[in-house]
Order: C-alpha cells, then sequence, then structure tokens
C-alpha cells in the first residue's frame, strides 16, 4: 500500500482492534448473526435523560419546537381560544418595525445602550417563527392538495388524448374497410 492510501486511510484506533477481533466476535452470536455487535440502546426521554453525547456533540431529546416566548399575551380572537395566527403575525410585524426604528434609533444616540432593543427584536422574530411553525401542517396538506390536483389534471388530459387516438385509429380502421 503507499503512503498516499495510508493517509487517507489511517488504521483503525487500538481499541477498536482489540474489541473486534475475529475471536470475539465469534464469541457473540446475536439473534445468530454471529460476527455482529449489537448497538447500544437508544436512549429516550422517559429515562429521566434529557440529552446524550455522541461524535462528542451533545444532542438534546427534547422537542425542536421552542416555546412561545411572550412579552404580552396574544389576543384569543378566536370563538374556541384559538389564536388568530394572521392578525397576531401583522400585530407582531407592526411591534418588529417599531422595534427596529426603536434599536436604530437607539444605536443612533447612545451605542451602548441596544442590548435590550436587540433582545427585544429577536423575541419579536422568535414570536413570530413559533407562529408561522404552527402553519406548517396546514401548509403541508396545502401542498399536497396542490400535487394532487396537478395529478389528477394529468391524468384526464392523458386520458383525452388516449380517447381522441382511439377514435382516430377507429375511424381509420372504417376507412379502410370502406376501401
Amino acid at each position: 500500500m503507499n503512503t498516499r492510501a495510508q493517509q487517507l486511510f489511517p488504521p483503525p484506533p487500538p481499541w477498536y482492534s482489540s474489541c473486534h477481533t475475529d475471536d470475539e466476535l465469534a464469541k457473540e452470536n446475536h439473534g445468530g448473526r454471529s460476527g455482529y455487535r449489537e448497538p447500544p440502546p437508544v436512549p429516550s426521554a422517559g429515562e429521566g435523560v434529557s440529552s446524550y453525547q455522541q461524535f462528542g456533540e451533545i444532542f438534546s431529546l427534547e422537542d425542536g419546537m421552542p416555546g412561545l416566548q411572550v412579552s404580552q399575551e396574544f389576543e384569543r380572537s378566536e370563538k374556541d381560544g384559538s389564536i388568530c395566527v394572521k392578525e397576531q403575525l401583522l400585530l407582531l410585524h407592526r411591534a418588529l418595525v417599531g422595534g427596529i426604528d426603536g434599536m436604530l434609533e437607539t444605536v443612533m444616540k447612545d451605542s451602548t445602550s441596544y442590548a435590550r432593543k436587540v433582545e427585544y427584536v429577536g423575541l419579536l422574530f422568535r414570536n413570530m417563527q413559533y407562529l408561522i411553525n404552527m402553519l406548517r401542517p396546514e401548509q403541508a396538506r396545502e401542498t399536497l392538495r396542490d400535487v394532487l390536483r396537478h395529478a389528477i389534471d394529468e391524468k384526464r388530459r392523458i386520458l383525452e388524448r388516449l380517447k381522441l387516438e382511439e377514435e382516430k385509429s377507429a375511424m381509420e380502421e372504417l376507412i379502410n374497410r370502406v376501401e
């Protein structure tokens, strides 16, 4: 093996070769599959574990969607007590424009005291992202409906084309019989 290939494929670490010898693997027989090690158990959040480490990185087992961090309670404008996302996004947009304007004024007047304004604008962005994420299932349903409508229209066009071709071939056959 040349040195270039050795650099691309270095030898395994020493602990790997001691744990994965042919003798070690032959001793283990998991479910009739000799020569394979059983994978470690998958961590679950129910055992009091909230994170795990893999390849030196720490991963969380908690839900990926962050909670809503409100500076004021959203108005429950719907009859069932739910949030009207469109109205709340418009309100947050107006507040965001005002917040950015206030932040720019603060930076122009006193460039050292803008941290609270930046935090407020960040809070508005996170709340907007939360509300937009609430619309994701609806967006997925609408996208699926669009795809299915397109597929149905395409199949109808193909059927019409086949019917026309069938009629055309039937007419040609009749003309050939008459002649």
